[in-house]
């Protein structure tokens, strides 16, 4: 568990936001180490212990993507079970949700009482992020200790959920422009198979491919593989 430092130099925030953007840059097309951006965001906020990232896509259940540790995933799970707390609250309802102290909360009385016997933790910052259709997400701290969270915490952690919000958006536009991608070049491929083989034994489009098709079923393999080696043989492959 890391210890509450109360007067984190703004040197070492910057420092630690210069990391994140290095890890930020060096997100692949489908990847995103969350667990790292988590870390990050615990040592940057100055009196947070714990951190996690918690994501709903659309209707279904939220899940916790990452954590600094096994405390606020227990945190969370109460979350989730009892359907109340300031991460599903910032999550639909505002950008920022603080409690000074679990103990004494009136809001959330079934999820606080649960999560202070069960974890300790008092005091919580759950900031939402901006995602885009219909994926929802927040970034959280936790600390075992009361009134932990000031203005301070809530201005650098607000800074680091956008942050975690690029990110994610960012690793959906990329995953969906390499889809893309891959479905042009299918298509292309397919296209230029259907035509090898109207030429080949002179038949129509339609004919051409729907002996595609067929391969494709009967040899259990994708449709786009078919077409590749088509354009590689110049006719339907066999048997393997």
């Amino acid at each position: 568990m890391r210890e509450v430092n109360h007067a984190l130099p703004l040197r070492e925030v910057a420092t630690e936001f210069g990391q994140l953007a290095d890890v930020l840059a060096a997100v692949g097309a489908d990847s995103l180490d969350a667990g790292r951006l988590v870390r990050f965001a615990a040592e940057a906020v100055p009196n947070a212990q714990h951190a996690a990232l918690t994501f709903v896509c659309g209707t279904r259940r939220p899940q916790t993507l990452a954590s600094t540790g096994e405390v606020p995933r227990r945190v969370d799970a109460l979350q989730y079970e009892t359907g109340q707390g300031p991460c599903l609250d910032a999550i639909t309802e505002s950008d920022v949700r603080r409690t000074d102290d679990l103990a004494l909360e009136l809001q959330w009385p079934e999820f606080a009482q649960r999560a202070v016997v069960a974890t300790g933790v008092r005091s919580m910052c759950c900031v939402r992020l901006h995602l885009d259709g219909d994926d929802r997400g927040a970034l959280s701290f936790y600390a075992e200790r009361p009134r932990a969270f000031g203005d301070m915490d809530v201005g650098v952690a607000s800074l680091f959920a956008a942050f975690a919000s690029l990110a994610l958006r960012g690793v959906r536009y990329r995953a969906q422009a390499a889809d893309l991608t891959l479905a042009l070049r299918s298509s292309r491929q397919i296209g230029m198979a259907i035509g090898i083989l109207m030429a080949r034994r002179r038949i129509t489009s339609d004919a051409a491919f729907e002996q595609l098709r067929r391969a494709s079923q009967h040899l259990n393999r994708k449709l786009r593989d078919i077409a590749h080696e088509v354009t590689e043989i110049g006719d339907l492959p066999g048997p393997r």
